[in-house]
């Protein structure tokens, strides 16, 4: 399989602070890129499914908001956790900078400690 994944993605796990209803209430991004991330959650949603999202990120007092899509699922595949993968599709651009800078810290971070890094 040729993996399409074009921009950097890191590790997390931030909880969403508020959530379309169509997110259970232990949803959480367990990782991310600049453009999108993997929202850990019990329920499949549907590919194209909108959803506007508010999370924050480590000792940052603001809330991030972003609209994003389902870009896919893993419904019905064997995998380790349930959840749907998601392309941010609006963000305030001094929020995107903030995401921005937040990734590229903890890439540094990563190519410190000789960790492998992913992409999205």
């Amino acid at each position: 399989m040729i993996d399409k994944r074009q921009t950097p993605r890191i590790e997390t796990d931030l909880g969403l602070i508020s959530r379309p209803s169509n997110l259970d209430m232990d949803s959480h991004i367990t990782n991310m890129s600049a453009k999108g991330a993997f929202i850990e959650n019990s329920e499949s949603l549907p590919v194209n499914e909108e959803l506007n999202l508010h999370f924050q990120l480590p000792d940052d007092p603001d809330v991030m908001t972003a609209d994003a899509r389902v870009v896919w699922n893993n419904s019905g595949r064997s995998t380790a956790a349930n959840g749907v993968g998601i392309e941010f599709t609006n963000m305030l651009p001094k929020q995107q900078q903030k995401l921005n800078n937040f990734i590229e810290h903890n890439l540094q971070q990563d190519n410190n400690n000789m960790d492998g890094i992913g992409y999205v």
